[in-house]
């Protein structure tokens, strides 16, 4: 008995150590947890706010992003067995932070924790009254408006005081991002955003990426001191950015990319500036590089890429010895490198695509010195054979770009020593030879790019690579191997594209390829049908689907509706199908069939794609009447509506919604009669509106001179009459790079305030030849490898006046 109760002893005692030294280890973990313990339990309003709040939800992390193990919510007590129990502390309770001494909950930090459901309008989370810090980052508050009690809509609430002093605020990344379907899921529409930021007076943290605010950032924001950190990328920002905010003097993060509306200039940076992290890749910020770039000794992340930069590279860039990432790709820049630039070493990730340099010394011997590099980027540069070995011994390389180029050289000893390379990119150039016998040693190669210049091979050096999920390969006449089953070990691929090889059919090989998202077999001789045996394979997998540029005529198996069931992007352009064109199912965003054989009219089922972004029926043989549907209930999504070509009569749609979001219509070569509906001025966004040769009758619609971005505007050959009027205020075509009213009814003359006004056509010969038009961009959710994210969208147009009869004038739009 005495030996029991001398072990039950000892036991108490481990255990007791066991427990004092986990609770030191957590301590150490996270010191800060101390503070955050309070010494009394915490107030019992705001524990039952917190469970009300933990009921408002379901918990499912199959539909978050992140993925995670598990929910911070899941070790909280449920509401029903609580009671009145004091003994049950909130300030214990995982992802919550009291005040130590008044035991109020100050933080809340419940991201990634896999909140699903819509988000309650009268939340009880804003009775929190001492809340200082929130994050509700990485859930799925599916298509949720962020409520009156924190977005301020309508009256501002007395409750609102509540929240002026919360310094961090993080709600970025809410949605079903797994799939892509709904890029938005909180909405900060109107002056919401406004009124919000209007009352964050102590903020140093902001985070709302993907959160859809559409509108402008308030001026009052570049006055916010103690912002440290902001990020807004992502969130469809429109307008101009407060010209002082990247100089706030305690700035160190700034992420705005991936707003395409978003324009700004860099400006004076201060030399004392803290900035580490400055991100505005895919906006419109435009201007020259300036020179003060160079004082931001912080800076670690520069990424630029897809803006509207111009001139040259500044010498000062070689003063960022910190930089890490340096990103200027598709940009407009131009020149040679700087000197100074290869006191760059410290960098990681390098991306200078579409520079045009002259002399690539500076860069080859800059290269050569950047042993850090893990990705490198240099697509459509003009390089050539000369650059290759200077990469020879960047051996770290994970991810290397050299697309389209001017590289012919066999691929030889340069590339063999780049083992640890995940992707390689080499397509768009013209390499000699065939498939090298070494890329089996490439066992850690994911995605594959590449393009050779009429030679011969075998597919089967792709089927053996372990890891490789993604490739893509032109200009080989392939062949392919014939003893393929379910049963054989090869590659699954998801994305695949085999363009320009000479291919008749469908391979075989692809029957057995079920886990095929994105497909490109283009600008190949592919005859006849689309086989059935490839649409059951393919029929819950594809998301991508590009078959242009071949003789296909129709389905195998006659189809109303497309097969596939979660198909985001069609491209069946230059083929000849013919039919009528099929119901697309409701996940589509681009659709593609111009320069077919089509006949019949346009299904209104079409407008079941609530998500299209990209509509191009263009020369094909289809009549009747547009549906109304596709002009005001696509009008949240529909960015290019191309029509040209076909005999579609009746009147243009009347009801362009408010929220319009078309970039790019053309209409020309119809039928259409009567008035142009007045309703397109809502499409604030429009670049381009062509509606040549149809009978249109109506007089000039000086009315569009508002709209802020229209470059382009084609009324040829119509019954437009009358005289041109003189523009009002604010109607004077401030970016009209292109007028055709020939062939008109017009009488007088032409008002000289035009001529005043239309700045954008007073451009240099030297911009003309590179940069007279601007670009549209096609703005798509999916998250493909193929398809980028942002597509440029190649439009040509057909210019008529009383001296030539017709040229042709193409621009990339």
């Amino acid at each position: 008995m005495k030996i029991w109760l001398s072990a039950c002893k000892l036991l108490l005692v481990l255990v007791s150590f066991s427990l004092l030294l986990s609770n030191s280890i957590l301590l150490l973990a996270n010191p800060s947890s101390s503070l955050h313990q309070p010494k009394i339990l915490c107030n019992d309003q705001e524990k039952y706010a917190l469970l009300h709040f933990k009921q408002s939800f379901s918990i499912d992390c199959g539909k978050s992003y992140p993925v995670v193990a598990y929910s911070k919510l899941q070790m909280w007590p449920e509401l029903d067995h609580v009671g009145n129990e004091n003994r049950v502390d909130c300030c214990w309770w995982d992802g919550v932070i009291c005040n130590n001494e008044t035991g109020h909950v100050i933080g809340l930090d419940l991201s990634s924790s896999c909140l699903y459901g819509n988000f309650p309008l009268n939340s009880t989370i804003f009775g929190l009254d001492h809340l200082v810090e929130l994050n509700l980052a990485d859930n799925n508050f599916t298509y949720s408006q962020i409520p009156s009690e924190i977005a301020f809509s309508g009256q501002i609430p007395a409750e609102m005081a509540k929240l002026s002093s919360l310094s961090y605020l993080d709600l970025s990344y809410n949605g079903d991002f797994l799939g892509a379907k709904d890029q938005y899921s909180l909405k900060l529409h109107d002056l919401i955003f406004e009124k919000l930021l209007a009352n964050l007076t102590q903020i140093t943290q902001l985070f709302l990426s993907r959160v859809d605010i559409s509108s402008t950032v308030p001026l009052f924001v570049a006055n916010r001191t103690s912002l440290q950190a902001i990020s807004l990328h992502d969130c469809n920002l429109l307008g101009k950015i407060p010209p002082n905010l990247l100089k706030l003097p305690n700035l160190e993060e700034v992420e705005l990319y991936s707003n395409l509306n978003l324009r700004g200039h860099l400006p004076d940076f201060h030399s004392n500036s803290p900035l580490r992290y400055l991100l505005l890749a895919q906006t419109s910020f435009s201007g020259k590089l300036p020179n003060s770039l160079g004082n931001l000794a912080s800076l670690e992340i520069l990424d630029l890429e897809m803006c509207y930069f111009k001139g040259n590279i500044p010498f000062s860039l070689g003063n960022l010895s910190k930089l890490t990432t340096l990103s200027l790709s598709h940009n407009h820049l131009r020149g040679d490198f700087p000197s100074t630039l290869v006191n760059l070493s410290r960098l990681t990730t390098l991306s200078l695509s579409d520079i045009k340099i002259i002399d690539p010394v500076i860069l080859k011997s800059w290269l050569v010195k950047l042993n850090k590099l893990t990705q490198l980027e240099l697509f459509r540069m003009n390089l050539n054979d000369e650059i290759l070995p200077n990469l020879a011994n960047l051996t770290s390389l994970t991810f290397l770009n050299l697309k389209d180029n001017q590289l012919t050289a066999p691929l030889s000893h340069w590339l063999v020593n780049l083992t640890q390379l995940k992707t390689l990119y080499l397509e768009g150039n013209q390499f000699q030879g065939t498939i090298p016998p070494w890329l089996h040693n490439f066992l850690n190669l994911e995605s594959l790019g590449i393009s050779f210049k009429g030679s011969r091979g075998r597919f089967d050096p792709f089927l053996k690579l372990p890891n490789l999920f993604s490739l893509y390969v032109s200009g080989l006449t392939l062949t392919f191997p014939s003893n393929i089953s379910s049963n054989s070990s090869v590659s699954n691929f998801s994305h695949l594209g085999i363009e320009s090889c000479y291919l008749t059919e469908f391979p075989e090989f692809l029957r057995y390829q079920k886990e095929l998202q994105e497909l490109s077999l283009s600008q190949n001789n592919i005859v006849g049908d689309i086989p059935h045996w490839f649409v059951n394979t393919t029929r819950e997998s594809l998301i991508v689907l590009d078959l242009s540029d071949n003789l296909l005529t129709s389905f195998e198996q006659p189809q109303t509706i497309l097969p596939w069931v979660d198909l985001e992007i069609l491209n069946l352009d230059d083929n000849k199908f013919r039919g009528q064109v099929m119901i697309p199912p409701s996940s589509m965003q681009a659709y593609q069939v111009k320069n077919n054989r089509y006949s019949g009219v346009i299904p209104k089922e079409i407008c079941q794609a609530s998500s299209l972004v990209f509509l191009d029926f263009s020369n094909n043989s289809l009549r009747g009447h547009i549906p109304n549907c596709i002009s005001h209930q696509l009008g949240d999504s529909l960015q290019v509506l191309n029509l040209q070509g076909n005999n579609f009569d009746g009147t243009i749609p009347q009801k362009f919604s408010k929220s319009c979001k078309l970039k790019m219509i053309n209409l020309s070569q119809n039928q259409f009669k009567g008035d142009l509906p007045k309703s397109l001025i809502n499409c604030r966004m429009l670049e381009v509106l062509d509606v040549g040769k149809n009978h249109i009758n109506d007089t000039f619609p000086t009315w569009l001179g508002s709209l802020p971005r229209l470059a382009v505007l084609v009324l040829r050959y119509n019954r437009f009459h009358g005289k041109i009027a003189t523009p009002k205020l604010y109607y004077g075509f401030p970016c009209l790079c292109i007028l055709d009213t020939s062939y008109n009814f017009h009488t007088g003359d032409l008002p000289s305030t035009y001529f005043q006004s239309w700045s954008a056509m007073k451009v240099s010969s030297e911009e003309k030849s590179d940069s007279y038009m601007s670009s549209i961009t096609i703005g798509l959710n999916y998250l493909g490898i193929f398809y980028p994210i942002d597509l440029p969208y190649d439009y040509v147009i057909t210019i008529s006046n009383k001296v030539v009869k017709s040229q042709k004038s193409s621009a990339r739009l």
